[in-house]
């Protein structure tokens, strides 16, 4: 069995390129893919990068094929060194064993092998079977990359654009994911869309070019990218702007159980976009599911369809409520909405909630505080007149009603400055108030 060999592909000088444009980010791998890395503190709010994990090509004989790689291997033939270590590796008809995987692939590894030096240094990264060694990891992943590994290429630039046993350089990030791509590798062109995307690695953004990466990845399976192209789609950006497209593409997202993909297409059908008519039965079917994976877009959403009995639902404030404080708890634009809804909620008992005057204090001081005069107003009411109910207590603060109606006449609330004034008349006429 002779050595497999990938073409030839040694990197060149990196190209001159604009400043690089850095970002203060937390990065992590996510807790439900461990070949998800999620970059937090970037432009946008979910920064994904995708890599692959082991690679090779396991014969599909595997009962027979188990003795005859060993004693290939035992010979020093690369590829049935590789071949063990995948077994080994990934458990095929025996038992895990990453201390013999990583013994397997080094062994190819140190012969040239260019998938054994790409597992080799997955394995030293992840400390799978071998101490962790992120210098090492990138030692091994050079020298497949070089070889022109497409999976290698795409490691490397995550490693340049992570700053894993490399300082951050994410020009060179932008580079090892363009030969990924250029090579039709999924990851390495969802990666590179990324990059695009968000600036990162540019002066600026590029969603052309973003755009045209997150289509070319989506055609390969990637449900992000499918994602992204319907966002493309939905409101013009990178291409133009096609509801219709924009459907197909959140479906494709949406049908592989991607989060915000089912989010889009509710809200595709709730308002009857692209070619839908409007269905509100399809969007609760949409949100929910968006909405159990915790996409706080689509817990507002669900929360709206209990508390106004959409979709064939009975109305049911206790989840409506429920939904509603996920998304008021959230970094989403629907948040304050979603204060003010259950601020409403308390307030009156609607349904079988019953009066919180507590807990509507709570929500409307969140929506004041972000500049609402009627939620300043409102505030201003609770302590002017103040509430008791058995533990439901707001004593009466005339100092905070009028700074509270001060705030809501300030911007204009008529009534807030009725109250106001009243107040300072109160306190003049009776100075211990």
């Amino acid at each position: 069995m002779t050595e497999e060999k990938a073409p030839v592909n040694s990197a060149p000088p990196v190209p001159a390129s604009p400043p690089i444009q850095n970002f203060p980010s937390s990065v992590y791998e996510s807790s439900t893919n461990k070949n998800t890395y999620l970059l937090k503190g970037l432009a946008a709010d979910r920064f994904e990068l995708y890599g692959d994990d082991v690679v090779g090509l396991l014969v599909q004989d595997l009962a027979k094929s188990l003795e005859l790689y060993r004693k290939e291997a035992e010979l020093g033939i690369p590829e049935a060194q590789n071949q063990l270590g995948l077994i080994y590796a990934l458990g095929k008809n025996t038992d895990v064993d990453y201390k013999k995987a990583g013994y397997w692939f080094r062994e190819a590894a140190q012969r040239g092998h260019y998938r054994a030096q790409y597992n080799l240094g997955l394995f030293c990264y992840r400390g799978r079977g071998l101490p962790k060694d992120e210098e090492q990891a990138v030692y091994w992943v050079t020298k497949s990359a070089q070889q022109g590994s497409p999976e290698a290429q795409n490691l490397l630039g995550l490693f340049h654009c992570l700053g894993w046993g490399v300082p951050v350089n994410t020009e060179r990030a932008v580079f090892w994911f363009q030969q990924a791509a250029q090579q039709g590798y999924k990851y390495g062109g969802f990666n590179l869309a990324m990059m695009y995307n968000n600036g990162f690695g540019f002066t600026e953004k590029n969603q052309l070019l973003a755009f045209r990466y997150f289509l070319k990845a989506g055609e390969l399976g990637i449900a992000e990218a499918q994602n992204q192209v319907g966002f493309g789609y939905s409101y013009g950006i990178g291409t133009t702007a096609d509801k219709v497209k924009a459907v197909e593409w959140y479906r494709k997202a949406a049908e592989q159980g991607h989060v915000r993909g089912q989010y889009h297409l509710g809200v595709m059908y709730e308002q009857g976009l692209g070619g839908l008519n409007t269905d509100e039965k399809q969007a609760l079917e949409w949100y929910r599911k968006s909405a159990e994976k915790d996409d706080c877009d689509a817990q507002y959403h669900l929360g709206l369809f209990y508390l106004n009995g959409m979709g064939g639902l009975r109305k049911n404030m206790e989840e409506a409520v429920k939904y509603l404080k996920k998304a008021a708890a959230a970094d989403i634009k629907d948040a304050k909405d979603a204060q003010i809804r259950l601020a409403k909620l308390y307030q009156t008992g609607s349904g079988n909630i019953g009066i919180d005057m507590q807990q509507a204090l709570h929500y409307y001081s969140l929506v004041a505080q972000q500049g609402d005069e009627q939620a300043q107003f409102q505030l201003g009411l609770l302590y002017e007149y103040g509430y008791e109910n058995g533990d439901d207590v707001i004593k009466k603060d005339f100092v905070l009603a009028k700074q509270w109606y001060q705030k809501a006449a300030e911007q204009g609330h008529v009534e807030a400055w009725i109250n106001y004034l009243w107040l300072r008349w109160l306190k003049w006429l009776i100075p211990s108030l």
